[in-house]
């Protein structure tokens, strides 16, 4: 409190400052709590079941490996077998692909031709205005 009034404040509202205190305080060991608790419940809770799932284990037997699994009795392994035509490619390999080979076949192309020069690239054009000189 007298750090409080060494800053000028009134008491009522030294007050007011300290029990707004005492009720932040208070949420924040309730929210605690409550997360404890509940963390402590889900615990034991699945402690429990794991225990029941080991006792559920040690019980069960295995059945032979041609009683797990029989082709006849699937519905999977029914009807005729199916085979793809060709393996599946994502289409932005496909494009990628179909463009390296277009480029690589303009090569051979261009290397059979006798004398051929090689292309040659555009000049860009300047988009941006040209400086006016004042006089």
């Amino acid at each position: 409190m007298a750090l409080l009034e060494s800053l000028g404040i009134s008491e009522g509202l030294q007050v007011l400052l300290i029990l707004f205190a005492l009720i932040i305080v208070t949420l924040f060991l309730i929210r605690y709590l409550s997360f404890y608790f509940r963390y402590k419940r889900v615990r034991q809770e699945n402690m429990e079941l794991a225990r029941h799932m080991k006792k559920e284990l040690r019980k069960a037997r295995l059945k032979p490996l041609d009683e797990a699994f029989d082709e006849q009795d699937d519905e999977m392994f029914k009807g005729p077998a199916i085979h793809a035509k060709a393996p599946v490619i994502p289409a932005t390999y496909e494009a990628r692909l179909s463009k390296t080979r277009k480029k690589a076949a303009r090569k051979r192309a261009a290397a059979k031709k006798p004398g051929a020069k090689p292309r040659r690239k555009r000049a860009r054009r300047s988009t941006s205005m040209p400086i006016q000189e004042s006089a």
